[in-house]
C-alpha cells in the first residue's frame, strides 16, 4: 500500500461511521473483514479509489455496473446488498415472501429498484420485480449470462434489446430469451415501468 492510499484512507476514517447508506456501510464492512484497502478493492473492481471511498461514505450511489464489479471484487453476490426497509425477518419459512418483507436494492443514480421475490427455498431460479424510472435502463455493457430469462411488463412499457434488435414490450406483454445473447432493457416511456423478471439459473 503506498503513501497516497494511506492518506486517502486516513482522510475518510473519521467520516466512515457517519454514512447512513446501507450499501456503503456493507461494502466497507466486507472490505475490512477481507483485510483489503481501498486501493485493493478499486484495482480488483476496475474502478477508481475515489469512487469506492465515495460509495462507502454514502456520498454517491453505485451504478448497477459498479456494484456488480465491487461485488465480484469483494467475493459476494449482488443479492448480498438487498435489504428490507425495516430489517424485518419473514416468519413464513422458505416458501413465502410477503410483500411487506421484500428485500430491495435501490440504484438512485440509475433510477432502478430491484426487489427480490424469490423465496429462500428456491435455488434454481431468481425472480425480481424491477422498477425503472422514465429513461432508466439496465445496460452493463449489454449484459450476458447463461441459462434463460423471461418476464412480463406489469405496468408501463419497456424497450428490450436482444443482440441488435429492439422490441417494445407493452403492459401485459411477456418475453423470454437465451441469457447468452447480449441484451439490455430501457424505459423509454414517460412513466414508471414495472417488470417481473425471472432468471434461471439465478444470477447473484
Amino acid at each position: 500500500m503506498n503513501r497516497k492510499t494511506n492518506a486517502a484512507e486516513t482522510d475518510v476514517a473519521d467520516a466512515e461511521d457517519r454514512s447512513d447508506d446501507p450499501i456503503g456501510r456493507e461494502i466497507r464492512r466486507i472490505r475490512k473483514t477481507r483485510g483489503l484497502s481501498l486501493e485493493d478493492v478499486a484495482k480488483l473492481a476496475g474502478v477508481s479509489i475515489g469512487l469506492v471511498s465515495q460509495i462507502e461514505r454514502g456520498i454517491v450511489s453505485p451504478s448497477i455496473r459498479s456494484l456488480r464489479q465491487l461485488s465480484k471484487a469483494l467475493g459476494v453476490p449482488v443479492s448480498w446488498f438487498f435489504q428490507t426497509e425495516d430489517g424485518a425477518v419473514d416468519e413464513d419459512g422458505d416458501n413465502i415472501v410477503r410483500a411487506s418483507h421484500r428485500r430491495r436494492l435501490s440504484f438512485k443514480k440509475s433510477g432502478v429498484i430491484k426487489e427480490l421475490l424469490t423465496p429462500h427455498g428456491l435455488q434454481n431460479l431468481q425472480m425480481l420485480q424491477i422498477t425503472l424510472e422514465p429513461e432508466a435502463s439496465i445496460n452493463t455493457g449489454l449484459i450476458q449470462g447463461s441459462g434463460e430469462k423471461c418476464g412480463i411488463v406489469l405496468s408501463g412499457a419497456l424497450d428490450l434489446v436482444i443482440e441488435d434488435r429492439t422490441h417494445t414490450i407493452w403492459e401485459g406483454d411477456s418475453f423470454g430469451f437465451d441469457s447468452s445473447l447480449p441484451h439490455s432493457i430501457h424505459n423509454r416511456s414517460q412513466g414508471v415501468t414495472r417488470v417481473l423478471w425471472i432468471t434461471t439459473p439465478p444470477i447473484y
